[in-house]
C-alpha cells in the first residue's frame, strides 16, 4: 500500500463549492413521525378490517367497535397477557404496536408512503425496523394461523419483504424465539430491512406497510411493532458508506472523482487510504488526513481525488479508515466502484487545404477529421472564433446526407466551407462540434488554418469543379499562395497508388472523355506521377515566369481499373497571376 502523501490542489479546491452545492439541494421528504416519537400515530395510515383465514380485500379507517386500537408503546406498557418477554422500544422512548393478544379475527395495517426527492436518494436507504408476536395454535388449518406481514414498495412493486404465520413461526431455526403461552406458544421475532432506493429516480413513492392478524378461527391472536423508519444509512449494516458524487474529465487523460464517506464504524477516523488498484492506474491523493477527524457515529467527508491512466468503464476502488494511530477502524465491505469516461478527443484532424474562390480574400476550406470517439457522429458544427467577424458558409454540416451514413468510430468524412473575413496570412482556429443523431453527446476540437493570400495577392484560384466520376480533389495551397511565386497543386481523396496524370491548359472549354469531363482541353502540359499510399500528391508549380493576366487551368485523372472506363476525374482549378 502506498502511503506517499500526494495532494491534488485542482481536486480539493472544489470541495467546498461541492459541499455548498450537497446543502442546497432538494430537501429530504423523510418519514412524518417515523420514529413515533410524538407518542401517537401523526403521519402515519391505520386502517381495521377481520380475518376469517385471508386478509381483508377491503379496510376502513374507523376502529370498529371491540377492534384493539394501536399504541405508541413505551418501555412502561404493560405486557400483554401470556406474555413473558419483554420487548422495548427498539429506538428512542415510543414505538408503535397494533393489533393485541385477544383474538377475534381482527386484522390491522399501518402504512406510511413518502415521494422521493434527490435528497432522499442521496442518503442512499430505507431503514425499518419492526418486530412481531403471533400465537402457535395447534390443529388449525392452513391459512388460518396468526398472520405478520411487512413490505417496502416503490411505486407499488415490493421490493423488500416479510411474512410469516404462527406455524412458521414455530418451525426450529426460523429464528423465532419463545415469548409466552397464550393459548398456545407465543412466538417473537424482530429484524430490520435496510432497502437500497439509489437506483430509482426523484418522485417515485416509496411505501412501508406493516399488516398483523389474528387466527381466522377467532381465538387466538397476533401484534406486531414498528420503530425508526427513515432514509439513511443503516446502523450496523455498513462501518463505512461510499457515495459518488460527480465523475468528469479533466485535462489530458485526467479524470477527477468526488465522493462523500460515512463513518459508521463507532470509532473517530483520522485518515483515509486508498490502496493501489495497479495496472497503471494512478488515484492522487492516496492518502488523506482527516483533520477534524470524521465522526465514527455518521460523521461525513466529502472528497475529491484525480485518476490518471484508467481506461472507460467501470473502476473499482478499496479504502480503508484509520484512526489518528493508523489503526483500521473500517475497511470498504465491496469496493467503491464508478464509471470511468471516455476522455480521448472525440476527433482528430487528418488534413486542412485551402484554395481562393477568386473573389476579395475568400477561400474554401477543406478539412478531414476522424471520429475517435466511441459512438456515431450524425451533426457537425464549424464555429468561427468569438468577435473575429469572420464567417463559415456552410457552418452546419448533417453528415449523414453529406457521407450517406454517420461517421461511425475511426471513419472519417471530408468537409468544405467557404471562408470570408479573413486577413491574408492570418492563422484561424475554428471549433469544430460533433453531436450524436440527438444533439447529445456532444464534444468539440480545433481546426486551425493560415488564412490565403486571395485577391490581394499575387496568384488568385478559382474553383471550376466539374469533377467526377470518382472521389479525387484538387486544391491549390502555399503559406501564403504566390509569396515565394510558388504553389503546390495538391491530390487528395483519391485511389492510393495509382498512376495520375496532370493536365494543364489555359482554354476553359469542358467537354466529355472516358466517362467524365475535361476542362483544360488544349492539354498544353501533361505531367505524369502516382499518389502515395495515403491517396494523396503534391506537385510544385512555379508561376512567376507567368505574365500577369494570364491564367491556366489544372486537373488530375486517376488511372484507376475500377472505374467503368478506366478514369476518375478531378475538379478543375484556375490559376491566374494578378500582379
Amino acid at each position: 500500500m502506498r502511503l506517499t502523501l500526494l495532494r491534488s490542489r485542482r481536486a480539493s479546491a472544489a470541495a467546498p463549492l461541492l459541499a455548498l452545492g450537497l446543502l442546497a439541494s432538494a430537501p429530504s421528504a423523510q418519514f412524518i413521525n417515523g420514529d413515533f416519537e410524538t407518542g401517537d400515530f401523526t403521519g402515519w395510515t391505520l386502517e381495521y378490517g377481520q380475518f376469517p383465514c385471508a386478509l381483508p380485500t377491503t379496510w376502513s379507517t374507523t376502529l370498529p367497535a371491540g377492534h384493539p386500537a394501536a399504541l405508541a408503546m413505551t418501555a412502561a406498557t404493560p405486557l400483554e397477557p401470556g406474555q413473558t418477554l419483554d420487548v422495548d422500544p427498539y429506538e428512542g422512548s415510543f414505538m408503535a404496536r397494533i393489533n393485541n393478544i385477544g383474538g377475534g379475527k381482527h386484522a390491522t395495517r399501518l402504512s406510511q408512503s413518502v415521494v422521493l426527492t434527490p435528497a432522499d436518494i442521496a442518503l442512499g436507504n430505507v431503514q425499518v425496523e419492526w418486530g412481531a408476536m403471533l400465537v402457535n395454535p395447534a390443529g388449525h388449518g392452513g391459512g388460518c394461523q396468526p398472520l405478520f406481514l411487512i413490505d417496502v414498495l416503490v411505486n407499488s412493486l415490493t421490493v423488500d419483504t416479510f411474512t410469516a404465520d404462527g406455524t412458521a413461526a414455530s418451525v426450529p431455526g426460523s429464528g423465532w424465539v419463545g415469548a409466552g403461552d397464550a393459548g398456545g406458544t407465543l412466538w417473537y421475532k424482530n429484524g430490520t430491512f435496510c432497502t437500497d432506493i439509489t437506483s430509482y429516480q426523484p418522485g417515485s413513492l416509496v411505501e412501508v406497510q406493516m399488516t398483523v392478524a389474528d387466527c381466522g378461527a377467532g381465538a387466538h391472536g397476533g401484534f406486531a411493532f414498528l420503530d425508526d423508519v427513515r432514509f439513511g444509512n443503516c446502523a450496523g449494516t455498513e462501518c463505512m458508506r461510499v457515495d459518488e458524487v460527480d465523475t468528469h474529465c479533466g485535462e489530458g487523460d485526467e479524470v477527477w472523482h468526488t465522493f462523500t464517506i460515512t463513518n459508521n464504524s463507532g470509532t473517530d477516523a483520522s485518515w483515509l487510504l486508498i490502496p493501489d488498484p495497479g495496472g497503471g492506474i494512478d488515484v492522487e491523493p492516496n492518502v488523506f488526513n482527516l483533520t477534524p477527524p470524521v465522526s465514527g457515529a455518521g460523521g461525513t467527508e466529502t472528497l475529491n481525488i484525480v485518476i490518471t491512466g484508467a481506461p472507460p468503464g467501470e473502476l473499482c476502488l478499496d479504502m480503508v479508515l484509520q484512526d489518528a494511530g493508523f489503526q483500521d477502524c473500517c475497511s470498504t465491505d465491496t469496493l467503491h466502484c464508478f464509471d470511468i469516461p471516455d476522455c480521448r478527443p472525440c476527433g482528430e484532424l487528418l488534413g486542412v487545404n485551402t484554395h481562393c474562390t477568386g473573389i476579395d480574400d475568400d477561400f474554401i476550406l477543406t478539412f478531414t477529421f476522424e471520429n475517435t470517439s466511441s459512438l456515431p457522429k450524425h451533426q457537425a458544427f464549424l464555429i468561427p472564433p468569438a468577435g473575429s467577424g469572420i464567417t463559415a458558409f456552410d457552418d452546419n454540416f448533417d453528415l449523414v446526407a453529406i457521407t450517406g451514413s454517420p461517421v461511425d468510430p475511426t471513419e472519417t468524412a471530408t468537409l468544405s466551407t467557404t471562408i470570408t473575413g479573413a486577413t491574408p496570412g492570418e492563422e484561424i482556429c475554428f471549433t469544430m462540434v460533433i453531436h450524436d443523431d440527438d444533439l447529445d453527446d456532444c464534444c468539440s476540437f480545433e481546426v486551425c488554418v493560415t488564412a490565403p493570400q486571395c485577391g490581394n495577392g499575387p496568384i488568385i484560384t478559382i474553383d471550376i469543379g466539374a469533377s467526377g466520376p470518382g472521389d479525387t480533389d484538387v486544391a491549390v495551397i502555399g503559406d501564403p499562395i504566390g509569396a515565394a511565386g510558388e504553389v503546390i497543386v495538391h491530390v487528395y481523396e483519391a485511389p492510393p497508388s495509382l498512376p495520375a496524370l496532370t493536365v494543364f491548359g489555359v482554354a476553359n472549354q469542358p467537354f466529355p472523355i472516358f466517362g467524365g469531363t475535361l476542362v483544360p482541353s488544349d492539354a498544353l502540359v501533361l505531367l505524369l506521377g502516382a499518389t502515395d499510399t495515403e491517396g494523396e500528391l503534391d506537385l510544385p508549380l512555379n508561376v512567376s515566369p507567368l505574365p500577369a493576366g494570364i491564367a491556366f487551368i489544372v486537373q488530375v485523372l486517376i488511372n484507376d481499373p475500377e472505374e467503368l472506363q478506366n478514369f476518375e476525374f478531378s475538379n478543375a482549378m484556375e490559376i491566374r497571376k494578378v500582379l
